[in-house]
């Protein structure tokens, strides 16, 4: 599946143009999942992860205890800031509000704009809101991260376990 998402990223602008535009209902020539990520019983209780939990997991974990939560003058809260980057943690149905926040953070914090999106590789819709943040990244500038939920999810759910 990664290598999908390689040769799309780069892929020709009218091919990458029609990725975008396809209307949901429209198939989308990438592979469908094999099987549910993850499997649940019946008296299984998940807790959702919220935004918070994943930036305090990569502000303690990756980033060396980088600041979470700051809070600027206008009230709005910066999710994570280091010495360089100013970044927005979002899922990615959400781009298009990471990117304005992650501008305005930076502006309002004298750093560089970055984005941390939060991103199912097997879901085709994350795919697209995926491309179409990169898209706009690669022209303003602004640090992408992509974070694979799947791979991390257990190990910040057990993080957070520990913290309650």
């Amino acid at each position: 599946m990664t290598k999908q998402l390689q040769v799309l990223s780069v892929a020709a602008f009218v091919t990458l143009t029609t990725l975008l535009t396809a209307q949901a209902d429209e198939p989308i020539p990438l592979e469908a999942p094999e099987a549910p990520l993850f499997e649940t019983g019946e008296s299984a209780v998940v807790i959702k992860l919220r935004e918070s939990d994943w930036a305090d997991y990569i502000a303690e974990h990756v980033l060396n205890g980088a600041q979470t939560e700051v809070l600027l003058p206008d009230r709005t809260r910066i999710d994570i800031l280091t010495k360089t980057h100013a970044w927005e943690v979002d899922y990615a149905h959400k781009q298009y509000e990471a990117i304005g926040q992650s501008l305005f953070y930076a502006l309002s914090s004298d750093r560089n704009a970055g984005i941390m999106l939060l991103f199912d590789h097997t879901s085709v819709v994350h795919q697209k809101h995926y491309l179409r943040a990169k898209l706009v990244c690669q022209k303003t500038g602004i640090s992408l991260f992509v974070i694979n939920m799947s791979e991390y999810e257990d190990k910040v759910r057990e993080w957070r376990s520990l913290r309650m």
